[in-house]
């Protein structure tokens, strides 16, 4: 397996007028993501013009993380990482996050089979997000789950 750790982050802006501002939809976490990588047969990267095995993957949402901060607070020793709620049902996990009025907000988006996280400053006036993992079989929810995501 390939050892990648790639970052990638989404900013988004809240639209509205100084009078009533009005909240765009919240980013969210994208369902799949697709990743083409070149490596060789030990599975590492390839200079330029070098020969290669491609490969295309797409890897299904796991888990979401928020945090409480901005792009890097994630990779901070002691990341102020926020706590959800949780409920469990049958096959499925709900997550729920409500957040300080003012507070920024970073959500982390982890995918299945890949180290490749996304990550999401959530907008000002984004006030709470929710993730449903749904697993197959009995391993744990973010090592063996899809989720969804929605905030408001």
């Amino acid at each position: 397996m390939r050892s990648i750790a790639i970052v990638g982050f989404v900013f988004a802006a809240a639209a509205g007028t100084a009078a009533a501002p009005a909240l765009a939809a919240a980013p969210l976490c994208p369902a799949t993501i697709t990743v083409d990588t070149r490596v060789d047969l030990q599975g590492k990267p390839l200079p330029p013009g070098a020969w290669a095995d491609d490969k295309r993957e797409t890897s299904k949402l796991a888990f979401v993380a928020f945090y409480t901060g901005h792009r890097g607070e994630e990779l901070k020793a002691s990341p102020a990482q926020l706590k959800p709620e949780q409920k469990e049902e049958n096959k499925k996990m709900t997550e729920s996050w409500t957040f300080a009025p003012g507070s920024p907000v970073l959500a982390i988006c982890h995918y299945k089979g890949t180290e490749i996280k996304v990550g999401i400053e959530m907008p000002q006036g984004v006030q709470s997000c929710e993730s449903v993992m749904t697993r197959s079989g009995s391993k744990s929810y973010h090592t063996a789950g899809t989720a969804t995501m929605s905030c408001k």
